[in-house]
C-alpha cells in the first residue's frame, strides 16, 4: 500500500512540475501591442502636459492619457487592431494620426508635431509605420489568414506556422509536453 502511495506521489508531483513549467512557457508571449511616442511643438521642443487619446477604430474602445515632462506618451497593453490618435494641447491645434496598425507583440512609435493655433482647429497627420523597429530588438512577424488557408500544413498543425518566420527552427514545442501529461496520467490509470 505505501509503495503505491509513494508511487501516485511522484506521478503527480512530476505532472504538477510539467504543468507549472508549462504555464511559465505560455506566459512569455504577448498578444497585445504598445502605441508610443513623444509630442513636440514646431521648434522641436517637448510639450508635456498635451492630452493623448487612442481609440480602436473597430471597437469604439478609447483610452486618454497626459503626456509626461518630456513629452512621451506610451499605451500599453492595446489589443491588436487598427487605433487613431488625438493630440491636443492649449496654445496649439488639435492632430488626429488615422491608420494606425498594431500588430502582435509590436511597439508601434508615432511622434507628433503640434502646429501653433486655436484648440478647434484640427491637422489630420498621414504618417506609414516605419521599416525598422527601434523601440526593442524583438522579432516577430504576422503570418495573414490567406496564408494558413493556402498552405499545406502536415496534419493541419498549426506551430508549423512559426518555421515560417526568418531564423526559425524547430523545437519541442507545448503539444508535446501536454502529450507526455497525459501520456503519464493515462499509464497510472493503467497500473492500477
Amino acid at each position: 500500500m505505501k509503495r503505491r502511495f509513494r508511487g501516485n506521489i511522484a506521478i503527480l508531483s512530476v505532472m504538477l512540475t510539467i504543468l507549472w513549467t508549462a504555464c511559465n512557457v505560455f506566459g512569455q508571449g504577448s498578444t497585445a501591442g504598445t502605441i508610443t511616442g513623444i509630442i513636440t511643438d514646431p521648434s522641436g521642443a517637448t510639450v508635456p502636459g498635451a492630452t493623448v487619446t487612442v481609440s480602436n477604430t473597430a471597437t469604439g474602445f478609447s483610452r486618454e492619457m497626459k503626456t509626461d515632462s518630456t513629452g512621451n506618451y506610451t499605451f500599453p497593453t492595446l489589443a491588436v487592431s487598427t487605433y487613431e490618435l488625438r493630440v491636443s494641447a492649449t496654445g496649439f491645434q488639435t492632430a488626429e494620426v488615422a491608420n494606425i496598425r498594431l500588430e502582435v507583440n509590436a511597439t508601434v512609435r508615432q511622434d507628433i508635431q503640434l502646429k501653433i493655433g486655436a484648440v478647434a482647429q484640427t491637422v489630420e497627420v498621414q504618417s506609414t509605420p516605419p521599416l525598422l523597429n527601434t523601440q526593442n530588438a524583438s522579432v516577430g512577424q504576422v503570418i495573414a489568414s490567406r496564408e494558413v488557408a493556402d498552405l499545406p500544413l502536415n496534419g493541419r498543425d498549426f506551430q508549423q506556422l512559426q518555421l515560417l518566420s526568418p531564423g526559425a527552427i524547430s523545437t519541442v514545442g507545448s503539444g508535446s509536453v501536454w502529450f507526455f501529461v497525459a501520456a503519464v496520467y493515462d499509464r497510472r490509470l493503467l497500473i492500477q
